[in-house]
């Protein structure tokens, strides 16, 4: 049996968008407002370009009364429906569930700089939130897994 090395992870909690998720150590909080969070996996010296890996997560919406399961996913799948008209080619779509709540995944190939977007959106009992992960495209796989991890906390 080969054993696979396991990246350590560090847990994140934003009480402005109420998710709580899972990035692969040397990702750091590099942006905070009311409503949405930054995150980035920082190069040698700290600065921002168009190779970094970065994760933003925004409270888009708030429900004002308590939405059904079925509301809930509709919301998210008309989110989708807005992420899969962007610019590019879409590489993958999926409907799935995390932490319980209903989600949709979009992944596209941006045509021009070829940078891959991952954009998910959760609608939890009170709020719906988009996250938009950018890179390579090598970090698809850390963005999955980032979207399994979210727990969302509504106080």
């Amino acid at each position: 049996m080969t054993v696979q090395p396991v990246s350590p992870l560090v847990h994140f909690f934003s009480y402005g968008t109420g998710i709580s998720i899972e990035l692969p150590a040397g990702f750091e909080l590099v942006d905070e407002s009311p409503a949405s969070t930054g995150y980035a996996d920082l190069p040698e010296g700290g600065v921002v370009d168009d190779h970094t890996p970065l994760l933003r997560i925004r409270a888009v919406g708030a429900f004002e009364e308590q939405p059904t399961l079925e509301e809930r996913q509709a919301a998210v799948e008309e989110l989708a429906d807005g992420f899969a008209r962007l610019e590019g080619e879409v590489l993958r779509r999926t409907s799935h569930t995390v932490d319980e709540e209903p989600s949709a995944t979009v992944v596209l190939a941006e045509p021009v700089t070829r940078r891959v977007l991952h954009l998910t959106a959760v609608a939890g009992r009170q709020r719906l939130v988009t996250l938009a992960g950018a890179g390579t495209g090598d970090e698809v796989a850390i963005w999955d897994r980032a979207v399994e991890s979210i727990r969302v906390i509504e106080l």
